[in-house]
C-alpha cells in the first residue's frame, strides 16, 4: 500500500459511476421530464433543492429517457473527498475514458451526450479552492451537456453562465409534487383508498415534499393503532423525523438491529455487512429491506446506500446505543476495506473507531502518494482527526502533514508544525535525514511567501546533502530551490541544470506537484532571458502532463506557483482572450493559493486589465482587498509591492496629487543597487528598482533626474546579466523619462531600441502600461523614416500599432483630443473622397501643407495611411463633429 496504483484507484470509484436504481413503484413525471428535455438547449442544467425533493430520482428518470432514446449518457456520484481536485478528475476520466483509465479516446466523441453529477453540493461544502462549475465547463468537451443535482449552490460563479444562457435551473418549486402527482403517488403506493380530504391534508402538511410524501405513504401502510401522522402540531421537519421513527419501529427486531448497525456506512454491500455483523445472511436482509419498501438506493454491483434523510434519522436513533458498539462496528468496517485493498475508504472508519495506531499506519503508507497527487485537503483532514499527542510520535508523518498544510494554504498551522519539528530536530542531531527533511520543509514554507533568495541560496548550498536524501520529494525540492537561487543570481546555465535535475527526480518519483513546479521554474528561466513564448510553452506542459493516462492530478492544483507568473507572461504578450480564459478556470484557486507571489502577480494583472477596460475603481479595489486580507500582504514588503502598483495606477490616471503622496511615502529610502545581486522572479519584471524609477520620473523635479540616473544603472545591469525581458521594460521606461526631460530625439532613439528588442522578446503590454508618453513615442517612430527593423521586428511593430489603433477612445491618450480644427477639417475631407490637390485649393493652402497636416494626423491617430486614418476617425466619431 506504499503507492496506490491506477487499477485499484479506478476500481474504488467504479460504483460511483453507476446511477442508483429506481427501486419500488415509480411515479412517472412527464411534465418534469419535458422541462428537463427543453433545458438541453443550455449546456448546464442544475437541479437545486434541499434533501428529499427527488433530485436523484428525477435525474435518474431523465437518464433513462435519454438512454432509451439511444443517446450517450454517463453518471458520477460525488462524495466529500472529491473536494480534492485530483479525485474529481479521476471520476471524470473514468466516466469519459472508461473504467480502466487507460483509454486515450473519449467514449462520447459525438453529440449529443449528457453527464449527470449527483450530490454536487459536496464540491462546495468544504470551501474548495476552485470553482467546480467553471472547471467542468472548461475541461469537458463542448458537446457534453451537464445535469447537476445539488442541495446548496452558493455563489459558485454562476452569474456569467446565467447571463450568457449557458445555464438553466430547476429549484424546489419545480421539483415538488403537484397536488395531482401527490394524489397519484399515494394511490399507487398505499394499500387502501383514502379520501380526497385526507390526501389534501397530507399535501398541505408536506407542501409537496416528495420525501415526506413517500415516508407518509410507507407509514400509512405499516400503521398501528393510535398512529396519526398528521397531528397539527408537527412541522414538516419534525414530521419527517416522526415518520422515520414510526417506519423504523414497525420493523421486526432483526431488521431494526440491521438498520442501526449499518446506518454508519456511507455505502454497503452484503460482504461488508457480513463482516461487520459477523453473520452470513446480509444479502437476505438487504432483500427484505427492499421488499419492505424502505428507502434504499442501489449504487450498482451489489452496493447500496440509505436515503440521506433516512440514514440521518437512523444514526440519531442509534446515538442512544453504547459508544463501544459503534466504535467496534467502525473498526470492523475499516479493517474490511483494508482487506479489500481500499485504504482511502478505510481511514475514515478507523478514525471514527479511534483506532489511531491503525489509522496512522495506513496514513504512513499512503500520505506520500497523496502529496504527490495533490490530495492536500484530505490528508490535512485525516491528520487533524488524530490526537496531536499521538501524531507527534510519528515524525515522518508530521513532516508530510505540515507539507500538506503549506500546500493547502494554511500557513499558520504549517508554521506551528515547522517550529515543533525544528525543535525535535535540534534534540535529535544524530538523525541527519530527519533534520534535512525539516530544513527542506522550512525552505518550502519560505518559498510560499516573499522569499529572500540570497538567504535561500545560502541555506540551500549549506544543505547540499539534501540532494542525496533518501526521500525523492526532498531531493526534488532541493534541486528546484537551487534552480531558483541560481536564477536570482542570473546564473542561467546552473538554473537550467538544476531544473533538469529536478524534473528527472520528480518524474521518477511520480511527483506531479513537484514536476509542475519544475516546469514553472523552467518557464521563469526562459522568460527572464526574454523568451516569453517559449516560457508559455513550458507552463503549458503542466496541462499536457495532467492529460497523460498515468496521472489524475487536476491542472489547477499544479499551477499553485506558476499561475500568477503565467498570467504575467500571457498579459505581456497581449493575449487577452487567454488571460480571461485562465482567470475563469483557475482564478478562484490561485486567489486562495499558498504562494503569495502567485497571488500578487495574478492580482496585478487583474488590476491592469480592469484599468485597461476603463474600470480604475475596480483596479484599486482589487489591490486594496489584497493588501487588507492576505496575511503576507500585511508585511512591510508586501505592502510596499502593492503600494508601488497603486502608484502606477495613479501615474496612468495622471493624478498628480496621488503621485506626489506615493513619492513622499515610497521614495524616502533610496533603492540599494546591491540588491541587484539577487532578484526574485516577482521583482524581476516589476520591481528591483523599476517601480522606484517609474515613480521618480513622474514625481518630477529633482526626482526626474535621479530616476534617469537610476534607470541607467538598472539598464546596464539588465544588459550585462542577460535579463532581456527586464531590459526591454527598462528601455521603454527610460524612453518615457527622456521625453519627460524634454529630450525627444534621445527618447525616440531609446524607444526604437525597445521596439527592436520587443521584436525578439514579444513584449507588448509594457508599451501600453507606461501610458501616454510611451504611446506618443510609438506614434513618432511610426512616422520616422529609416527606422532599422528586421522583418520579424517590423511585424511585431505593426502588431503593436494595430492594437493601438483598435483601442477605445478613452484608452487612446494620443487620439483625437489632440487634433487641431484644421486637421479635423482635412480628415473629414479625406473621408468624403477629396484628393490632396482639391483639399489644398478649397482651403487655400499649398499641397505640401496638406501633406504636412496629413503626417501630423497619422502620427496622432497612430496609423500609417489615409485608409487607416478614415477608419480610426469613424471609430472615434470624428467625421460628424463628435470630437471626443
Amino acid at each position: 500500500m506504499d503507492k496506490m496504483n491506477e487499477h485499484v484507484a479506478y476500481r474504488a470509484v467504479a460504483q460511483k459511476l453507476v446511477p442508483p436504481d429506481l427501486v419500488g413503484q415509480v411515479l412517472q413525471r412527464p411534465e418534469l421530464l419535458t422541462r428537463l428535455a427543453a433545458m438541453r438547449a443550455h449546456r448546464i442544467t442544475v437541479l437545486h433543492a434541499p434533501a428529499g425533493y427527488g433530485k436523484t430520482f428525477s435525474m435518474r428518470m431523465f437518464y433513462n429517457q435519454l438512454s432509451e432514446a439511444g443517446e450517450q449518457v454517463a453518471w458520477v456520484s460525488i462524495d466529500s473527498a472529491d473536494c480534492d481536485l485530483p479525485r474529481l478528475l479521476l471520476l471524470l476520466r473514468a466516466a469519459l475514458f472508461g473504467l480502466d483509465g487507460g483509454g486515450e479516446k473519449l467514449l462520447f466523441e459525438a453529440p449529443p451526450c449528457t453527464l449527470f453529477m449527483d450530490d454536487f453540493e459536496r464540491l462546495l461544502s468544504k470551501g474548495a479552492a476552485f470553482n467546480p462549475i467553471a472547471l467542468l465547463a472548461d475541461i469537458l468537451p463542448s458537446h457534453v451537456r451537464l445535469v447537476l443535482g445539488t442541495r446548496v449552490l452558493g455563489s459558485s460563479g454562476l452569474a456569467r453562465y446565467r447571463v450568457s444562457q449557458v445555464l438553466a435551473e430547476l429549484d424546489t418549486d419545480a421539483l415538488r409534487f403537484t397536488r395531482q402527482e401527490a394524489d397519484a403517488y399515494f394511490r399507487m403506493v398505499c394499500k387502501q383508498e383514502y379520501s380526497s380530504e385526507l390526501l389534501g391534508a397530507v399535501y398541505d402538511r408536506t407542501e409537496g415534499w416528495p420525501a415526506a410524501q413517500q415516508l407518509i405513504a410507507l407509514a400509512f401502510n405499516q400503521s398501528r393503532a393510535g398512529f396519526d401522522p398528521l397531528r397539527s402540531t408537527l412541522l414538516p421537519q419534525e414530521l419527517t423525523e416522526y415518520l422515520v421513527d414510526e417506519l423504523f419501529e414497525v420493523q421486526n427486531r432483526n431488521l431494526r438491529d440491521f438498520l442501526l448497525d449499518t446506518a454508519m456506512l456511507c455505502t454497503f454491500t452484503a460482504g461488508l455487512c457480513d463482516h461487520l455483523l459477523q453473520r452470513s445472511n446480509s444479502d437476505a436482509m438487504i432483500d427484505e429491506l427492499l421488499a419492505q419498501g424502505l428507502p434504499l438506493q442501489s449504487r450498482g454491483d451489489g452496493w447500496y446506500s440509505y436515503h440521506p434523510l433516512f440514514a440521518e434519522q437512523l444514526r440519531r436513533i442509534g446515538a442512544a446505543r453504547p459508544e463501544g458498539e459503534t466504535s467496534n462496528l467502525a473498526l470492523r468496517a475499516g479493517r474490511w476495506f483494508l482487506e479489500q485493498d481500499r485504504p482511502h475508504e478505510a481511514i475514515g472508519y478507523l478514525l471514527h473507531a479511534q483506532a489511531h495506531d491503525e489509522a496512522i499506519a495506513v496514513l504512513d503508507a499512503i500520505a506520500q502518494s497523496m502529496l504527490v497527487r495533490a490530495q492536500f485537503n484530505t490528508l490535512v483532514d485525516w491528520c487533524r482527526a488524530v490526537p496531536r499527542s499521538i501524531l507527534k510520535q510519528h515524525r515522518s508523518l508530521c513532516i508530510l502533514y505540515a507539507t500538506a498544510l503549506a500546500y493547502a494554504g494554511e500557513s499558520r498551522p504549517a508554521r506551528f508544525w515547522l517550529r515543533y519539528l525544528a525543535l525535535v530536530a535540534r534534540h535529535h542531531p544524530e538523525d541527519q535525514a530527519f533534520g534535512d527533511s525539516v530544513r527542506s520543509l522550512e525552505l518550502l514554507v519560505q518559498q510560499f511567501g516573499l522569499p529572500d533568495f540570497a538567504q535561500i541560496s545560502q541555506v540551500a548550498e549549506e544543505s547540499h546533502s539534501l540532494l542525496d536524501h533518501n526521500d525523492p520529494i526532498v531531493r526534488g525540492r532541493e534541486a528546484s530551490l537551487l534552480a531558483l537561487a541560481a536564477l536570482s543570481r542570473s546564473d542561467f546555465v546552473q538554473a537550467e541544470q538544476r531544473v533538469m535535475e529536478a524534473k528527472r527526480i520528480h518524474r521518477a518519483a511520480g511527483n506531479m506537484v513537484g514536476l509542475g513546479n519544475a516546469f514553472y521554474i523552467e518557464a521563469a528561466v526562459a522568460a527572464t532571458q526574454g523568451r516569453l513564448i517559449e516560457a508559455l510553452a513550458h507552463i503549458d506542459s503542466v496541462d499536457r502532463m495532467t492529460a497523460h493516462g498515468d496521472t489524475y492530478v487536476a491542472p489547477g492544483v499544479l499551477h499553485l506557483f506558476s499561475a500568477g507568473f503565467r498570467m504575467q507572461v500571457t498579459y505581456e504578450l497581449g493575449r487577452m482572450t487567454e488571460v480571461d480564459g485562465f482567470l475563469n478556470r483557475y482564478g478562484e484557486l490561485v486567489r486562495k493559493a499558498p504562494s503569495f507571489q502567485s497571488v500578487l502577480k495574478l492580482t496585478i494583472v487583474e488590476a491592469r486589465i480592469a484599468a485597461m477596460r476603463n474600470n480604475a475603481g475596480l483596479a484599486v479595489q482589487l489591490l486594496d482587498d489584497l493588501a487588507n486580507y492576505h496575511p503576507l500582504a500585511q508585511t512591510a514588503e508586501g505592502q510596499r509591492l502593492i503600494d508601488f502598483e497603486l502608484a502606477r495606477l495613479a501615474i496612468t490616471a495622471g493624478n498628480q496629487s496621488k503621485i506626489q503622496a506615493y513619492a513622499d511615502m515610497l521614495l524616502q529610502t533610496p533603492f540599494d543597487l546591491d540588491l541587484l545581486s539577487s532578484i526574485s522572479s516577482i521583482e524581476d519584471a516589476e520591481g528591483a528598482g523599476l517601480a522606484h524609477a517609474r515613480l521618480m520620473l513622474h514625481a518630477g523635479g529633482d526626482w526626474l533626474l535621479r530616476g534617469l540616473a537610476l534607470l541607467q544603472a538598472l539598464l546596464e545591469h539588465a544588459e550585462r546579466s542577460g535579463r532581456r525581458w527586464r531590459h526591454n521594460k527598462l528601455l521603454i521606461l527610460y524612453a518615457v523619462g527622456l521625453r519627460l526631460a524634454g529630450n525627444e530625439p534621445a527618447a525616440c532613439e531609446a524607444m526604437g531600441e525597445a521596439v527592436r528588442l520587443a521584436g525578439d522578446t514579444g513584449v507588448m503590454r509594457s508599451f501600453f502600461d507606461e501610458g501616454p508618453h510611451a504611446l506618443a513615442l510609438l506614434g513618432m517612430l511610426n512616422q520616422q523614416k529609416g527606422l532599422s527593423l528586421t522583418p520579424s521586428q517590423q511585424a511585431h511593430f505593426d502588431t503593436l500599432l494595430g492594437q493601438l489603433a483598435t483601442q477605445p477612445v478613452s484608452q487612446r491618450p494620443m487620439g483625437s483630443a489632440s487634433l487641431t480644427p484644421r486637421e479635423l477639417e482635412i480628415l473629414r475631407a479625406l473621408a468624403a473622397g477629396v484628393c490632396n490637390k482639391r483639399i489644398a485649393k478649397d482651403m487655400d493652402i499649398a499641397p505640401n501643407t496638406v501633406k504636412w497636416h496629413l503626417a501630423s494626423i497619422y502620427s496622432k491617430l497612430l496609423v500609417r495611411n489615409r485608409v487607416q486614418a478614415i477608419d480610426q476617425a469613424r471609430r472615434q466619431g470624428l467625421l460628424y463633429g463628435e470630437h471626443a
